[in-house]
């Protein structure tokens, strides 16, 4: 619908993997922010999918940043 030039979108930055062209991106004034949580019920026996899910958070905060 953006693209077809019929609506507009609030999305997180890290959710934009391609920007089509013809599409602006404007930042939010004030700038919005929101706190994301993950909780396991022990780490150290976390799945590897768990594991590497928690670092690919890790690596997309520390981007946002």
């Amino acid at each position: 619908m953006i693209q077809e030039d019929l609506g507009l979108a609030i999305a997180p930055k890290f959710s934009l993997t391609s920007i089509p062209e013809g599409i602006a991106i404007k930042k939010l004034e004030p700038r919005f922010c929101r706190e994301i949580a993950l909780a396991v019920p022990a780490l150290k026996e976390a799945s590897i999918a768990v594991k590497l899910f928690i670092k690919e958070m890790r690596n997309l905060d520390s981007e946002a940043e």
